[in-house]
């Protein structure tokens, strides 16, 4: 094919991060943004492109843009298939539905534009390689099928190359790094943190496992180390629990808005190697709503002042960096907001991850608008 022709310009800078991508133990995360080249369905000639990317510009100018398939497609190069490693492909969002192949192989299918999801391409890979995206943002089977804006197409948000021990957070459920936090209680007095892990052996024998828990405060104080062993199967994946308590919670609300710190390591007790780590921020608060009495946040009255939020921008439509996400954020607080609807759909990580840190509270909708479809 010509495009292999050009792609291989592209190889030589590749090569460092992918030699380190899959030489190192831990997991290593690197974005795979630049150097694809694209068409359209309709089109035959293939044109470099970076993501975050959209074919939907012509939204700008015509009613009747662009809906239906495109093409992307990228290669790189190993110096030597990982051995003892497991390698995994996450992509943040591709509207509205995207099927993947690498090195001609079918790797997978993912349904929803707003949503990431992620594949395990340990099996396909060789020392030669090319990844094929296909997208369509003209499935009608697929939810927002009517709404008052644009259905952009495309690969718009960023995409990951993802290293791991064989033993390792599950990166499998839709698009999570397999570590759930939640508050199922809160109060001045104490708070309820529970930490919900999903561990992986690809392994071809047990694993004896230690999953470990830190918890700083919003000073960066170490406050609570959690420990819990766990054997896991080959092949399996198993759910582990933790549940702890943290006397007088620092609040977080928009005013002061206080982020605990989990940082949750996997490792080898016997030799005590890290195989993986993850680092997740959340907030002790809670709230209610009242006919009567309105909203109330950590028990008392409080007043909601906000804004409606999409997610595209002219002139890139939805292709926006992580810093145009974080930008809005610290416009809208400027406003003296302290509530966003963020509509009609979940958008980018860091846009939700700035709400927290800049004090925002967030209503985060699914993207269900006029009909809903009756299919999977």
């Amino acid at each position: 094919m010509k495009i292999m022709t050009r792609l291989k310009t592209k190889l030589s800078a590749l090569l460092p991060f992918i030699g380190l991508l899959c030489a190192q133990a831990q997991r290593d995360t690197k974005t795979i943004n630049d150097g694809w080249f694209f068409r359209k369905a309709s089109t035959e000639n293939w044109q470099p492109v970076n993501v975050p990317h959209t074919y939907n510009l012509d939204a700008y100018s015509q009613r009747n843009y662009y809906m239906g398939k495109a093409f992307y497609q990228k290669s790189f190069v190993l110096p030597e298939v990982p051995q003892g490693k497991r390698c995994f492909l996450k992509i943040d969002a591709a509207s509205k539905a995207a099927d993947l192949m690498l090195n001609g192989q079918k790797i997978g299918s993912h349904a929803g534009g707003y949503s990431a999801f992620t594949f395990d391409i340990t099996p396909y890979l060789q020392k030669n390689n090319t990844i094929e995206i296909t997208v369509d943002n003209s499935r009608k089977d697929i939810t927002p099928i009517s709404a008052d804006f644009t259905f952009w197409g495309g690969i718009y948000r960023d995409v990951w190359l993802i290293t791991t021990s064989e033993q390792h957070f599950n990166l499998l459920n839709h698009g999570s790094d397999g570590i759930f936090i939640s508050t199922p209680h809160v109060d001045e007095k104490e708070a309820t943190i529970e930490i919900r892990s999903e561990i992986t052996n690809d392994a071809t024998e047990k694993a004896t496992l230690e999953v470990i828990h830190q918890i700083y405060d919003p000073q960066g104080k170490l406050q609570q180390t959690l420990k819990q062993r766990l054997s896991v199967k080959a092949g399996e994946t198993q759910t582990v629990r933790k549940t702890s308590a943290i006397g007088q919670p620092q609040l977080w609300s928009p005013e002061s808005p206080r982020l605990y710190e989990i940082v949750t390591t996997l490792r080898n007790p016997k030799t005590g190697m890290e195989l993986d780590r993850s680092t997740h921020k959340t907030g002790f608060r809670w709230f209610s709503f009242d006919g009567e009495k309105g909203f109330s946040l950590n028990g008392k009255p409080y007043k909601l002042r906000g804004v409606n939020r999409h997610q595209d921008q002219a002139p890139v439509g939805v292709a926006l960096d992580d810093e145009a996400h974080r930008r809005d954020i610290r416009l809208i607080k400027e406003m003296g907001c302290n509530f966003i609807r963020i509509a009609h759909y979940p958008q980018d990580d860091a846009l939700v991850e700035a709400c927290d840190e800049m004090g925002l509270l967030a209503w985060e909708e699914i993207p269900i608008i006029n009909i809903v479809p009756d299919t999977p």
